[in-house]
């Protein structure tokens, strides 16, 4: 007779095994319109930043894997409804000029990029001098 414990055990491995056949969609739908930025600065947004605010998200292998795959299919398309760069076109200099203020306060304050993203990702971590070519940014986003 089995144990409870490897019953459990079984039980895991066969729903961890089932959920994996639940589908998620990771789509890059096409750039519309690409954010107009300096060098510098587009250089720190793509490195820090597109991955989950722009239709160029690079879907790893583990970005497959349920049920990760389902927490990091729903980070993307909420950081894209959010602000999404590759429909840069899409936003008039008012919004513009709001998305700007946000990105330098949300990375300044450290709330972007994610604690979480960063695990996985910590080429993605902002130094002080990316920081400040931000802050130089800000307010001349409304190209």
């Amino acid at each position: 007779m089995k144990s409870i414990g490897a019953k459990i055990g079984i039980a895991i491995v066969l729903i961890g095994l089932g959920i994996q056949f639940i589908p998620v969609k990771q789509a890059n739908p096409p750039v519309t319109g690409d954010l107009v930025a300096p060098g510098a600065v587009t250089a720190v947004l793509r490195k820090s930043c597109y991955n989950c605010h722009s239709n160029e998200t690079t879907w790893p292998w583990y970005t497959h894997i349920a049920p990760g795959s389902w927490l990091i299919t729903w980070d993307v398309d909420r950081g894209r409804k959010l602000m999404n760069f590759s429909q840069w076109d899409k936003y008039d200099a008012e919004q513009k000029g709001f998305y700007n203020s946000q990105i330098y306060q949300m990375v300044s304050t450290k709330q972007m990029p994610p604690v979480q993203y960063m695990i996985l990702h910590p080429e993605a971590r902002l130094d002080s001098e990316m920081i400040m070519t931000l802050k130089q940014w800000k307010g001349t986003a409304s190209q």
